[in-house]
């Protein structure tokens, strides 16, 4: 991971639309930001129907959206081995289907007949019977937090130490530890700050260099960041959390301006 010497950036919107788009954005919730930490994993119940017909299943589809039994449909036009339970594929976690059906089994709202959905198997027709979080208990994220959270005591959003002797152990601690452990630690605290500085932790994750941290940082960027946190990925120091804010920045309509600033952190260095 190469280093990047940043200077002080800020985003400007240049398309009214856009800024009334950005201004109702949603922040993530606390449970949202465990589950891309990977301590809490989404699990969702659907039943389906598969057939090998398109025009067959826009016809089951509508039947089901008339009134028409789900189980009864099921058993009479399912290809699934699943048909004898109405379709019934009970609960499973992400990763674990193909993607278009995964997709559309985590993006669907619970009840709703939805759209006929094509995988190499046919076409189905699902609907979300439930939605549970599921606790994966990592101890791990908490312990790594609250050094975490130290480690940032003795940082500043210039990058610079305040005090250099009580970080240093701290960081050596945590470059000691497991690279994706650590990684759900700052992915969690990036994205669901709780009133600390998002800025200094993204410099503590530029000063770790954990490796894989810049690709999971830059994935919850673009699924939950507003322009508040883009502005601290370009202000972080490096160079791949830089391009992810540009990447969010030209998604939105922004303009990204830099003025003079501080060099900030370098990849990996204390």
């Amino acid at each position: 991971m190469n280093t990047h010497p940043r200077n002080y950036t800020i985003l400007v919107v240049f398309l009214i639309i856009i800024l009334s788009a950005c201004a109702s954005h949603r922040p993530p919730t606390r449970e949202e930001c465990l589950e891309l930490a990977g301590a809490l994993a989404a699990e969702v119940r659907v039943r389906h129907i598969l057939v090998k017909d398109r025009t067959l299943a826009a016809s089951i589809r509508d039947q089901l959206l008339h009134g028409s039994d789900f189980d009864t449909l099921a058993f009479e036009h399912s290809i699934s081995p699943d048909k004898a339970k109405g379709g019934d594929l009970g609960f499973f976690a992400r990763g674990k289907m193909v993607k278009a059906f995964e997709d559309a089994a985590f993006e669907q709202p619970v009840g709703d007949i939805g759209p006929v959905v094509e995988t190499p198997l046919g076409f189905h027709i699902i609907q979300v019977l439930e939605r549970r979080q599921e606790s994966l208990r990592e101890a791990s994220l908490w312990a790594i937090t609250a050094q975490l959270s130290e480690l940032t005591h003795y940082l500043t959003t210039s990058g610079n130490w305040t005090n250099e002797s009580a970080a240093r152990p701290i960081y050596n601690s945590l470059k000691q530890k497991n690279p994706a452990q650590v990684t759900n630690a700052l992915v969690y605290n990036v994205c669901y700050p709780e009133g600390r500085n998002r800025l200094v932790y993204l410099i503590s994750a530029v000063k770790l260099g954990m490796a894989g941290s810049a690709q999971r940082l830059n994935a919850l960027l673009m699924r939950y960041g507003d322009k508040s946190m883009a502005e601290d990925y370009l202000n972080s120091g490096s160079a791949a959390l830089d391009t992810g804010g540009r990447q969010w920045a030209a998604a939105r309509g922004y303009q990204v301006m830099t003025g003079p600033g501080s060099h900030r952190a370098r990849w990996g260095r204390f």
